[in-house]
């Protein structure tokens, strides 16, 4: 059973970006203490079936629950992701606003007017030596700082987020975190309170995002401070890049125009070939950098930038508010069929997990399946936590959740039996 406390006008649960949002678990016959719930996107607190998400992107998650012995439970409930309401709205959730008088009956929201600052910066682009450089934060003035939760990428790679409280402007109480970053990561505030000339606390709206460069953008900012958003390229946003229609139109366009037969032209044997793209989506929806984070063979990393080449003008990420440069992945996946036609399995919208070996580290991606997949020859392969004798029975089962490692990453964490691969999925039903 799932509980949250807050739901929209179809009764749909939905966390909020900003904000604390309490949500309870509970599964029959298994004791709370003995529950994992994980999320696939943000953060969590919490136990004993009580916890608390924290969101960065507007769209969907996904919550996944299994036992702490590693027994998968067929369940995991799906919540709408939104922006915290304007308290004004005639259309406010009630329940949102009894949450709000509850917790901080005495905060107001400020107007705009006051701000937090890096130094100088306000958001956007800072160089790691301007970063380190400082030992404080500021506010606006007529304005002081009260408290501050911090969300701080390390780099463009992982998805490790550290999460801080700041209950004073000094910055040396996170100067190790601080020193950790490098260029491609990122820092962005969250629950900022300031307390104004009167004594009033209020929260300030839209706090800032800060990408992380290895170029000092500040003299740039002082010379021609219009064109500094056109130069960023954030790693995460509010609002990710996303193709234009949604994935309804991305399985479309890719079943139209992708060159499936590449690797059995190439002379593939049956078996499934993905391939993750890394690119820009600009502000203008066009892409660049266009670059592959492995090579499968068979020609099908040179197919793959040939068709993510021809797609129409995406949807660009948006930063408070406006549209900026955004890095995405993006996972492209051939199926080569066996001698007998075999059928494939789909996992359109399916939260995947990929884990790749690269320069003897591995890398983890959280992904969203975008296709169908087939079996390959050799690859360990894990139904319901449990090894299966019957790869093809696979093909046939409802995929609610798939982890995968390649041959890597496959042999570091499986030993020799996982030294071509290995496949974890778990079903609907």
């Amino acid at each position: 059973v799932f509980t949250t406390t807050f739901t929209d006008a179809d009764k749909m649960s939905v966390f909020y970006i900003g904000i604390d949002n309490p949500f309870t678990v509970t599964v029959q016959n298994v004791k709370p203490e003995d529950l994992v719930v994980n999320m696939s996107q943000g953060t969590r607190s919490g136990s004993m079936g009580n916890y608390v998400a924290r969101v960065t992107s507007i769209g969907e998650l996904t919550i996944t629950v299994s036992k702490r012995d590693g027994t998968k439970i067929p369940a995991s409930f799906t919540v709408k992701v939104k922006r915290v309401p304007d308290p004004t709205d005639p259309d406010f959730p009630p329940e949102f606003r009894k949450n709000l008088t509850y917790s901080t009956p005495k905060i107001k929201y400020t107007d705009g007017e006051a701000k937090i600052f890096i130094g100088n910066l306000k958001g956007g682009a800072i160089s790691l030596d301007y970063l380190k450089s400082q030992k404080e934060l500021t506010v606006s003035t007529g304005y002081s700082f009260v408290s501050a939760t911090l969300h701080i990428a390390f780099n463009n790679y992982d998805n490790k987020v550290t999460m801080v409280n700041l209950i004073s402007k000094s910055l040396l109480p996170i100067e190790n975190l601080i020193n950790s970053c490098v260029s491609g990561g990122s820092i962005m505030f969250d629950k900022v309170y300031v307390k104004d000339n009167n004594g009033e606390v209020k929260m300030v709206l839209n706090p800032p995002g800060f990408a992380i460069v290895d170029k000092n953008f500040t003299e740039m900012q002082k010379s021609n401070p219009q064109n500094n958003d056109e130069k960023i390229v954030f790693t995460k946003a509010e609002v990710n890049p996303q193709f234009t229609g949604g994935q309804e139109a991305w399985k479309k366009f890719l079943q139209a125009n992708l060159k499936v037969n590449t690797p059995v032209d190439n002379g593939a044997k049956a078996g499934t070939y993905k391939v993750v793209l890394k690119f820009i989506v600009n502000t203008d929806g066009s892409l660049s950098d266009i670059k592959y984070e492995n090579d499968p063979g068979f020609g099908t990393c040179a197919e793959a930038i040939r068709f993510i080449k021809t797609t129409p003008k995406w949807q660009p990420a948006v930063q408070n508010g406006k549209k900026v440069n955004a890095y995405l992945k993006q996972p492209i996946t051939f199926v080569v069929e066996d001698a007998e036609g075999t059928s494939k399995a789909e996992i359109y919208k399916v939260p995947l997990k990929v884990h790749m070996m690269n320069e003897n580290e591995v890398k983890t991606y959280q992904m969203i399946g975008n296709g169908e997949f087939a079996v390959s020859p050799g690859v360990l392969y894990y139904l319901n936590g449990k090894v299966t004798d019957d790869p093809k029975s696979i093909l046939k089962i409802d995929v609610l959740y798939m982890e995968s490692y390649d041959p890597g990453s496959g042999k570091k964490y499986f030993g020799e039996k996982g030294k071509n691969g290995v496949l974890i999925l778990k079903t609907k039903s």
